[in-house]
């Protein structure tokens, strides 16, 4: 399993991210909601993902 890491996206721009191997919970967004945690993987152009409560 990997992970993706990112700063948090804005619409519109290029987004970078990066893929990690181990969890890093010190470097997460907080994401904070499901719905939340959707509009950033849309604006990363991600067309699926899974949220994961931690």
């Amino acid at each position: 399993m990997a992970f993706y890491l990112f700063d948090e996206p804005e619409e519109g721009q290029d987004n970078p991210w990066t893929l990690i191997d181990q969890l890093d919970r010190t470097k997460l967004l907080s994401a904070g909601n499901k719905g939340t945690a959707k509009l950033l993987a849309k604006r990363l152009a991600f067309t699926h993902f899974v949220y994961v409560r931690v």
